[in-house]
């Protein structure tokens, strides 16, 4: 199987959304772009892989896999020189840290798997 690029041309027109003078929240953003499919995938492959990688489960749920993702979303607006560096006292990141545990993010971090 080969990969075709799809062609992005730019053709002079620009598609903008119905304004109906709403925002959507970031998370109404963010479930446009992931769908609950792809978390369902995500959740289900990585229970998966973690108890043939480890012999155990991790017992993720969809809505902790969202978190995780959006965890890397927020850790792209204030990068931090290493990971672990969110949740440590010096350099803490409370809307990160706050939010799942740091040994709790590295266990999804090392099980994350998609087919």
């Amino acid at each position: 199987m080969s990969f075709s690029p799809p062609d992005v041309t730019f053709k002079g027109q620009l598609e903008t959304a119905p304004d109906d003078g709403k925002l959507k929240t970031l998370y109404e953003f963010f479930k446009e772009l992931i769908t609950d499919e792809m978390i369902r995938n995500i959740q289900e492959n990585s229970n998966h892989y973690a108890m043939k990688k480890n012999g155990k489960e991790l017992k993720t749920s969809q809505k902790e896999i969202e978190t995780f993702i959006a965890f890397y979303l927020r850790m792209g607006l204030m990068q931090a020189s290493y990971i672990r560096a969110y949740w440590e006292s010096d350099t803490r990141y409370p809307p990160v840290a706050d939010v799942l545990a740091r040994d709790r993010f590295e266990a999804l971090a090392s099980n994350i798997y998609t087919l």
